[in-house]
C-alpha cells in the first residue's frame, strides 16, 4: 500500500497526474530528491503569489513577512506545520492539519502522530506524495498525487472558497513539476508510436487508430469489463490468459497465443484488428490502450471509407474508455 493510502484513506478532494519517463526507477529517484522546483520560472512566480495575502497581514501586522518554503523535494516537508514521510526509492508523502485558508495558517500541532484520528473542528488536512513506479518494458511511472479532507462541513466549506482562489495554481505547479521532470529524464515514446499485441496481423493498414485513458484502478478491476466486451456478441469469444493484464477477444480461429486482439473474421480485403492493452501504473492505476488497424480497398472509395470509419471510430472509443473508466473506478468495482 502507498504512504498516502495509509496516512490519508479517505478524502473529499484527490488529484492525480501520471508521467511516463525514460529513466530507470533509481535514476528517477534519484533526480527527484534533488530537483529544485524553483527552477522553473512560473512555478515560482506562482509560489510568490501565494504568499503575496500572507506577506501583506505580516506587514499590516508588523510582523516579518514568511518566507517562500523551500521548492527541493529533499526539503519538502521540514517547514513549520508539515511532517514527511518516505519509502526510500519509491514515495515521498507529505502531510498537514491546518486552517489553509487563513493569511497567516494556524497549523495543529502535533499533526504527524494523530494525523488519521485527528478529529478537532475547524481544520483542514491535506496529503500529498509523489512515487516512482518501474514501467512494464523499460523506465518508470512518475505519480503526483493530492489528497484533501476536513474535520467537518463547515471546515470544508471554507477549504472549498480557498480552493477555488488557489486550486487551478496548486494543480499547475505539479503539473509543471511533472513535466520538467520528464524532460530531465526523457520522456517515453508517445503512445500512438509504441507497439501493441496484434500489430503484427495487419503489417500495412490503412488505417491505425490508438485512443488511451489512464484509470484509477488496479488492472484486476479494469480487466473484468474487458472481457465481458465479447460475450455473446456476434459470435465473438472472450479468453482470459496467463497474463492479468491481458484478454482475447475474437474469433477462434484466427487468434494469436498473446494478443489482446478483437479480430473479425472477415476476409480480405476488408479486414481489421481491434487491441486492448492494461498496463499497470504501480499498484493502483492502470493505462489502458486500444488500437484499432484496417485494411481498406485501394483507391478513392477505400480511402474516403478508412477515413469516415475512422472519425466514427474516434467518437466511439472514447466513449468506451469513459464508460471502462467509469466501471472500474466506481464503488462496486472497489467492492
Amino acid at each position: 500500500m502507498n504512504l498516502i493510502t495509509e496516512l490519508m484513506p479517505t478524502y473529499r478532494l484527490r488529484q492525480i497526474d501520471h508521467v511516463p519517463v525514460a529513466a530507470s526507477p533509481s535514476e528517477a529517484w534519484k533526480a527527484l530528491q534533488s530537483f529544485d522546483a524553483s527552477a522553473i520560472p512560473y512555478v515560482r512566480w506562482l509560489f510568490d503569489l501565494r504568499l503575496l495575502p500572507a506577506q501583506l497581514a505580516a506587514r499590516l501586522r508588523g510582523e516579518p513577512a514568511p518566507e517562500r518554503a523551500h521548492l527541493t523535494l529533499r526539503d519538502a516537508g521540514e517547514g513549520p506545520g508539515f511532517f514527511r514521510l518516505e519509502s526510500p526509492g519509491h514515495e515521498l508523502c507529505v502531510g498537514s492539519v491546518g486552517k489553509f485558508w487563513q493569511s497567516h495558517i494556524e497549523f495543529a500541532p502535533g499533526a504527524h502522530g494523530r494525523f488519521a484520528d485527528f478529529n478537532a473542528p475547524g481544520f483542514g488536512k491535506l496529503a500529498w506524495s509523489l512515487r516512482v513506479d518501474p514501467r512494464r518494458g523499460g523506465g518508470s511511472w512518475l505519480t503526483f498525487e493530492l489528497r484533501v479532507d476536513a474535520t467537518d462541513d463547515a471546515a470544508w466549506r471554507k477549504f472549498g472558497r480557498y480552493w477555488l482562489l488557489i486550486g487551478k495554481f496548486s494543480h499547475v505547479i505539479r503539473r509543471g513539476l511533472l513535466r520538467a521532470l520528464s524532460r530531465r529524464l526523457g520522456g517515453s515514446p508517445p503512445l500512438a508510436t509504441q507497439a501493441l499485441p496484434g500489430d503484427d496481423i495487419l503489417p500495412a493498414p490503412g488505417l491505425v487508430r490508438t485512443h488511451w485513458t489512464v484509470i484509477e484502478a488496479p488492472p484486476a478491476r479494469v480487466f473484468p469489463w474487458l472481457t465481458r466486451m465479447g460475450e455473446g456478441r456476434s459470435g465473438w469469444c472472450a479468453l482470459d490468459v496467463d497474463e492479468p493484464r491481458a484478454v482475447v477477444l475474437g474469433a477462434p480461429s484466427l487468434l494469436p497465443g498473446q494478443a489482446d486482439s478483437l479480430i473479425p473474421d472477415d476476409e480480405p480485403p476488408l479486414r481489421d484488428t481491434w487491441a486492448f492493452v492494461a498496463e499497470p501504473i504501480g499498484d493502483d492505476a492502470t493505462l489502458l490502450l486500444t488500437r484499432v488497424r484496417a485494411e481498406y480497398p485501394d483507391g478513392a472509395a477505400g480511402a474516403w471509407r478508412s477515413e469516415v470509419m475512422g472519425a466514427a471510430h474516434g467518437v466511439l472509443e472514447r466513449a468506451k474508455l469513459r464508460l471502462i473508466k467509469r466501471q472500474a473506478e466506481g464503488p462496486a468495482a472497489a467492492s
